[in-house]
Parts: C-alpha cells; structure tokens; sequence
C-alpha cells in the first residue's frame, strides 16, 4: 500500500482480570487529543491518515449517491441543542478532514443544519465501553467524567464494534450489561446510539456477532424510554466500505454517515412534538 493510504490493524488489549482481547483500531493512533469542542467552529482532532478508495469502487461516486433519500417535506430540525458524541474509529472519518474535506461534509456541520448548538466530539480509535486500550479512556469512562461534569444534554453513543469483538473473546459483561453500564449513567438524557455492521465473515469482528450487538440494542429500548437506536445497518452500501478490512469506510461512506447520523437525531427527537415513538429510526 502507498504511504498515502490508510491501513487498519486489529490490536489487542487486556482486561483487568481478564486475558487478551481484539480490537479494531486505526494504523496511526494519536498521543494525545486536544480538547473536545464546545461550540462550533473549525474541526478540533487532528487528521487520520488519508482515505484510499475501495477496491470495489475506485472511481469516485456519482454526486448524491451516499445520500440517503430524504422523505420529509421541510427541512429536519432537532431539540436537540447540545450533543456529545462518543465514538471509536468507524466515526473518525466524520470528523476527518482527509476523508471529508469539504466543511459542510463534517459531523459538526450536519449537526448545525439540524439545529445543534453545541457539538463536543470524544471520538477515539479501539475504544470500546469497558476495554481500555493503551490506557485511552474507555467509553464508559468518557460518560463517567461528562455526568460528574454536569453535562445535561444529547448523546450520540457510536460504540459497539470493539465491544462485541471482545465479548467474542471472553469480555465481560455481556451487550446488555455493556448498554446498561451508559445508559443508567446517562440517566434520562436522549441517546441515539449507532448500530453497527461489518463485512468480515469469520474472527471476533464477523457480522453475525455485530448483529447480536444490534440486537441487544432493541432490548435495551424497553428498559430506557429516552434510547433511540439509529439503523446504519440497514443504510449502509457494501461499497461505502474500506476493503482492506471491511469494517471502517471509504470517504463517500463517512459522508454518508455524518449525513445519516444527524438526520436521525433529527427524526429521534424533533425540534417539535415528542421523541418519535418506537426504538428504531432511520435518516429518511
């Protein structure tokens, strides 16, 4: 591969009474983050590695075709004023502006056209919601410090992949005991957490394990009102994905994914009327 390209390694980490556990985590991890952004402006992480094409797909895609079909007759806008999104590294490329140089391609700037106020971005390679990987803060360690903060507002939770890997492996808690660990720390706030999907077949990221991960999700919307559960699994294209190991995505797949996050917190909860009824929804 090009020193250009952007390679994606599978690393391990430890539990702390457990053995070693596989995580999917970016070639170029970064020391330090600055910190996060509490109003918007420029992009405040530093760049991933630049993207490289899908082999499936090496010429760049028609305008328009990463974008879900809208449905609604106006413009979606959210209730939703504030949102701190935690992420792993399949949300890295939405704030990237290697994989999305265009501004108005970047979660903070889909976020804004909805109506978000204030975007704070806790976006971290290999994080997962217990596992800590070269001592970065877990996703449940990220709530953690927001709560005892006083943050009160909504939470986009894009966390999944490395958890169901783990649990592949011997993790512990399960999916429902991972969930419950953010949720009943949250406590009430709005959440739309982001289902997951891989392409691999076979090892701990194979996606019938992502899709017990997703199905744990739905049970979890009995137990807390305020979940939404938002259907990338369903949208995303086989050819938005990276080839090289079918997990993370190629620039036209992280633009429709900012796109796609946004639009269904929008249709999560709408600037009017109450949240949308159910558990599921959908950017259309």
């Amino acid at each position: 591969m090009s020193a250009g390209g952007r390679r994606t390694l599978l690393g391990v980490a430890t539990f702390l009474a457990v053995a070693v556990i596989a995580l999917i985590l970016p070639a170029a991890l970064h020391a330090g983050r600055p910190d996060p952004v509490t109003a918007f402006g420029p992009t405040a992480f530093p760049p991933v590695s630049p993207p490289v094409s899908s082999p499936a797909s090496t010429q760049p895609h028609a305008p328009g075709s990463s974008t879900p079909p809208a449905t609604h007759p106006g413009p979606l806008r959210t209730s939703c004023s504030s949102v701190l999104y935690i992420g792993d590294s399949t949300s890295e490329g939405v704030v990237s502006v290697d994989y999305l140089p265009e501004p108005s391609d970047r979660e903070d700037a889909r976020l804004r056209a909805v109506g978000v106020r204030t975007f704070i971005p806790e976006i971290s390679g290999a994080r997962a919601i217990v596992e800590h990987y070269q001592g970065q803060a877990s996703g449940a360690d990220v709530v953690n410090r927001y709560v005892a903060q006083g943050y009160r507002g909504c939470w986009i939770i894009a966390l999944g992949n490395n958890d169901a890997a783990n649990m592949s492996v011997g993790g512990t808690p399960d999916a429902a005991g991972r969930i419950d660990m953010v949720m009943r720390r949250i406590g009430g706030q709005k959440v739309l957490w982001v289902d997951t999907r891989t392409l691999v077949s076979t090892g701990p990221n194979a996606e019938p394990k992502m899709a017990a991960w997703d199905s744990a999700l739905l049970g979890a919307c009995g137990r807390y009102p305020e979940l939404r559960v938002y259907d990338w699994a369903s949208e995303v294209r086989p050819d938005w994905y990276t080839h090289t190991d079918d997990i993370h995505y190629t620039t036209p797949g992280y633009r429709a994914r900012s796109l796609g996050i946004a639009r269904a917190l929008a249709n999560a909860f709408p600037a009017s009327g109450a949240p949308q009824p159910g558990c599921t929804v959908t950017s259309r």
